[in-house]
């Protein structure tokens, strides 16, 4: 089980950076989303996820103040949703499924409710210091951050998850899934 809730929150960590790249891409023709997506996805795979998400940040911060808000949020899901239907042919049954998987958890449990969860501050728009707090980037690749079960704290991931998603918190944190009773158990 504790293995299954770090992967959980890796594919968490993840899918919210393959977010953050793909609202990097500049609107074109699906060619030039890809060229941008694979580029951009490729750095991170070499560079400091530090520098990754510098990068995806400063790129997908469309008015430039510093903070997300929930239409750039938004078109960024658009736009990898888009991406990922476009490429599946090409992409691994792998990849093309947890992307899938991250993107309908975002759409189940609504990018408004991921907002409130993680803008610590109430300004109604996420920093990049509300978005990685619990995530300690470091000079690797993101990947191998998000793959350190120490790199994470899951227990403050559940507590903010917890408002959003009951269920995704206890996938994510240490405490185990309470789902609500039958009444014909009782």
């Amino acid at each position: 089980m504790k293995l299954l809730r770090h992967r959980a929150c890796a594919r968490l960590a993840l899918v919210g950076a393959a977010a953050l790249l793909s609202a990097a891409v500049p609107q074109g023709t699906m060619e030039a989303v890809d060229e941008t997506i694979l580029g951009i996805a490729e750095d991170c795979r070499t560079s400091a996820s530090t520098e990754c998400t510098d990068l995806a940040w400063r790129a997908a911060d469309l008015d430039g103040d510093g903070r997300l808000s929930l239409s750039e949020l938004q078109r960024a899901q658009r736009q990898i949703d888009d991406w990922v239907a476009w490429k599946r042919p090409d992409l691994p049954p792998h990849t093309s499924n947890a992307i899938a998987n991250g993107s309908r958890l975002v759409t189940a449990v609504g990018l408004d409710g991921l907002l409130r969860a993680f803008d610590t501050d109430g300004d109604g728009k996420l920093s990049q210091a509300e978005a990685f707090a619990d995530i300690r980037l470091d000079d690797r690749p993101l990947a191998a951050v998000v793959s350190d079960p120490e790199a994470i704290d899951r227990r403050s991931l559940s507590r903010k998850l917890a408002a959003v998603s009951p269920m995704l918190a206890a996938l994510v944190g240490n405490a185990p899934l309470q789902l609500p009773r039958n009444r014909s158990q009782e």
